[in-house]
This record gives C-alpha cells, sequence and structure tokens, in this order.
C-alpha cells in the first residue's frame, strides 16, 4: 500500500497563511509556492511537425492563467529535464494562478496517495511521470486522464526533451499543447506587510 507523500505532510505543517495552507493541502511543494512567470525560460521545441517558439510557450501559459474559462477538456504536457523540477515548477505556477482566481483545481503524484480533487475540478496536474515510465504508471496516468475527461489535465514530465513524442508514443494520447521549461530561478519569498 502506498503512504502519503511526507514532503507534503511537511509543507502542511509549515504554511504560514491561508494562501501557504491551500498550496500545501493540494500537495504542491513549498519551494514552488509564490513563482511568478519571469522566473521560467522556455526552449523551442517541436509540436505537430513545426517549431513552437519559448515565446509562444510563454504565451501560452499567460493565456491558461488569465483564460481559465475556455480551457475545458484539454491535455497539455509539460516536460523539463533531466528531471521533473523545472515542470513542476511551471505546472504550480500555473495552478497557484488558477486557485487565486477561485478556479477548481486537482493534483495528483502518481506514487503517492491520498490523491486531492476539487469534486469537480476545471484542471488537473498529474506529476511524477517520467521518461521510463512503467506500464503500471501509464495505466494510471490513462485512468486518471480518462476519469476526468472534462476537465483541462497538466502531465507534468521528467528527463522528456521532446514532450509531443513522449505523450503520442508512450502515454497514447495526442496532446492540445506542449510547453518544454529549460530552466526556472527560484523567486524570494513574499514578505508580510
Amino acid at each position: 500500500m502506498q503512504q502519503a507523500n511526507p514532503q507534503m505532510m511537511l509543507d502542511m505543517r509549515l504554511a504560514r497563511d491561508p494562501q501557504e495552507r491551500a498550496l500545501a493541502a493540494i500537495g504542491i511543494p513549498r519551494r514552488y509556492w509564490h513563482l511568478e512567470l519571469d522566473n521560467f525560460k522556455f526552449r523551442q521545441i517541436e509540436f505537430r511537425g513545426q517549431p513552437f517558439s519559448s515565446a509562444a510557450q510563454r504565451h501560452l501559459v499567460k493565456w491558461l492563467c488569465t483564460e481559465a474559462e475556455w480551457h475545458w477538456g484539454r491535455l497539455i504536457v509539460i516536460a523539463s529535464d533531466p528531471t521533473d523540477n523545472d515542470a513542476m515548477a511551471l505546472g504550480s505556477f500555473i495552478l497557484q494562478k488558477l486557485l487565486e482566481k477561485g478556479c477548481p483545481v486537482g493534483f495528483d503524484d502518481i506514487a503517492y496517495t491520498p490523491k486531492w480533487y476539487d469534486p469537480y475540478p476545471r484542471f488537473l496536474l498529474l506529476h511524477n511521470i517520467f521518461r521510463r515510465i512503467s506500464d503500471d504508471h501509464v495505466g494510471v496516468v490513462q485512468k486518471t486522464v480518462n476519469r476526468f475527461g472534462g476537465c483541462t489535465k497538466l502531465l507534468l514530465v521528467g528527463g522528456v526533451t521532446d514532450p509531443w513524442k513522449f505523450s503520442t508514443k508512450q502515454i497514447g494520447y495526442i496532446p492540445n499543447y506542449v510547453i518544454y521549461v529549460s530552466s526556472f530561478l527560484r523567486s524570494k519569498k513574499k514578505k508580510s506587510s
């Protein structure tokens, strides 16, 4: 039997205000709190056989965060290499912006239970997905994607430089969008006034 994520439990204890408690409650790691879009760098990748520039990816992220009402049932694969840290940071940033707007979200670490979901999420973040994904984990990802067909899913993938190919070949889904995060700079913690 899987157990609860120990980092999530620690973050719950260390949260200092209602926003941080909300972020900790859905499983967003403390090191990804208080990020801004300027913290991220993107790299041009291929999307549907065409170049997808870093500027276009930045614009896509801005659009996801500001026009949440237009995103129903989309699949967005966010990748970084060699780990999923940069993808996780961007996915967490997007969820934080959506939470600030009151958008119902879900967060699923496919390696741990319990899961956290709003009863009817508009956005669902799935992470702990890696290039050498096992057949069991592919099944968990597919089952979750199918279960929440009407909401937008953000798949955060580590160890992958071609998110389009990874999604279509290894997961078996054609994504609506792909993003490659080449790096992120940690922001300084916001000070209370």
